[in-house]
């Protein structure tokens, strides 16, 4: 197995001069059928469109109803997109059983380490946005998930069943 060196990937913020690396990476992700970010899908037909909903959404502007601000990052490994997180800056009623993190890595970079590090990068990112707890939760079957959060220090809170979806699903908490 070979590990991505940490210091290779970096956090960055949606921005018009990552389009070619993030339409390629949205084309594969979306080629192989997985359950992607719904800004990978929107942003291969209207990529400034959705980078300014990201934008406007990480500064609490024009914000969902029922939904709560956050940032998205791209994470990079050199020129490349290989991934993708959202952080909540708050939870509400609709959020809290799912947390208020979610990431996504481009198949081709799983098993390398690149989530565990992408977690953890964004974990320096919500400090800097003075977050003092966050929740993460993933399908109690997801052991990979499982591996990465706890890796990053989250400790287990609880586990609650989600009947719409069949799904037991196991929530991690971690005070920063």
């Amino acid at each position: 197995m070979c590990f991505i060196k940490d210091k290779n990937l970096k956090l960055v913020l949606p921005d018009i001069k990552y389009k070619k690396s993030f339409l390629k990476f949205a084309k594969i992700s979306i080629s192989l059928c997985e359950k992607i970010p719904w800004f990978v899908k929107c942003g291969l037909y209207d990529f400034e469109g959705v980078i300014k909903i990201l934008n406007d959404n990480s500064k609490n502007i024009n914000v969902k109803k029922f939904d709560v601000p956050s940032s998205t990052y791209f994470c990079t490994l050199g020129k490349k997109i290989v991934g993708t997180i959202n952080i909540k800056h708050q939870l509400s009623d609709k959020i809290i059983n799912y947390g208020g993190i979610g990431y996504y890595v481009a198949k081709r970079y799983r098993k390398k380490g690149v989530a565990t590090k992408m977690l953890n990068l964004g974990l320096i990112e919500a400090k800097k946005l003075n977050l003092k707890i966050l929740l993460i939760c993933c399908d109690k079957n997801n052991i990979a998930s499982k591996k990465i959060i706890l890796k990053n220090n989250f400790k287990f809170e609880d586990e609650i069943y989600d009947e719409s979806k069949n799904l037991t699903i196991e929530r991690y908490l971690i005070e920063l």
